[in-house]
């Protein structure tokens, strides 16, 4: 039961939402920020936004201008701070970018955040984006490319997943499976333990990855899944 939760979770029975890109539209209005454009890859980078002389004297130091430096940033600034952001990269957003060709737009990195996250929704009303906001569709598939070919999840789990993988996800679905010793377990164990690793590379990974961009095997399963996170204490793990 709590493996078919998580299999329900991932797959996109919750609301997400996601914002158009704004790193075009919106400029932190005092914050002095200095790329190193001679380090950045030149690949899938753009000209780098601004470098600017370093002030002698600031209220707020941050270091890198991925979304939570940005945020903290962008807070601090509104509080009245003198801020500088450094970036090592020749553009800001880290692992966040929108890339463009003559048929199709599509992310790097996470593109959508989950509807129930308070934060997130505070911080786009802050931003004056709540009008961009645009809520996916639950009745869409969501797709996972893999070996060459993209599988529409979850109708085409069967074909994504190999005989042995469908196996073994099964003995997690219908067999109980042991509680982990770990207080704090982490995405990665926890779907290896009941659901088995082929599960864990070629679904969750992949859309926990557009959320949270972080590595699964760092990520604690209570903090991302806090809900199945408590039905699974309460059952047989």
């Amino acid at each position: 039961f709590t493996a078919l939760l998580v299999l329900a979770g991932t797959l996109g029975t919750e609301s997400f939402l996601a914002v158009p890109p704004l790193s075009s539209r919106y400029k932190f209005p005092s914050i002095d920020v200095k790329t190193n454009a001679a380090r950045a890859p030149r690949l899938h980078r753009r000209a780098p936004i601004v470098v600017m002389a370093v002030p002698q004297e600031v209220d707020c130091l941050v270091i890198g201008g991925g979304v939570s430096g940005l945020t903290t940033a962008f807070y601090a600034d509104k509080g009245g701070a003198k801020v500088l952001l450094a970036e090592k990269a020749s553009q800001l957003g880290g692992v966040i970018e929108t890339q463009n060709n003559d048929s199709a737009q599509w992310e790097d990195g996470p593109n959508t955040f989950q509807a129930s996250a308070k934060g997130m929704l505070r911080l786009v009303a802050d931003l004056g984006l709540e009008s961009e906001i645009v809520a996916s569709n639950p009745k869409l598939p969501r797709f996972v490319y893999s070996n060459n070919d993209l599988f529409a999840l979850p109708k085409d789990l069967p074909k994504l997943l190999s005989p042995l993988g469908l196996v073994r996800a099964g003995i997690g679905v219908f067999w109980p499976v042991s509680k982990s010793s770990d207080a704090d377990e982490t995405v990665a164990s926890f779907i290896d333990r009941v659901l088995g690793k082929e599960v864990l590379d070629k679904v969750v990974d992949p859309f926990v990855s557009t959320v949270y961009t972080g590595d699964p095997a760092k990520m604690s399963f209570q903090s991302v899944f806090p809900a199945i996170s408590r039905i699974a204490d309460q059952s047989d793990g």
